[in-house]
């Protein structure tokens, strides 16, 4: 997966190939395990915290919020 500069990616984070989070963007695995899955999308200053599981071709919007826990 792609990660761009100024994105935030840390724990337990698996990303897959084709997988991209972008700029500004958080992904933490901290709390449980997050998993992106192929061609998932986590957009600009979006944040996402697991435990989660973002589905194939999954977006989650700039600035939108994804709390597993």
């Amino acid at each position: 997966g792609t990660v761009e500069p100024g994105a935030i990616v840390v724990g337990q984070v698996a990303l897959a190939e084709g997988a991209v989070v972008r700029a500004g963007a958080v992904v933490s695995g901290a709390d449980g395990p997050v998993v992106v899955a192929p061609g998932a999308v986590v957009e600009e200053n979006a944040v996402v915290r697991g435990p989660c599981v973002l589905a194939e071709r999954a977006v989650v919007k700039a600035a939108g919020r994804v709390d597993g826990s």
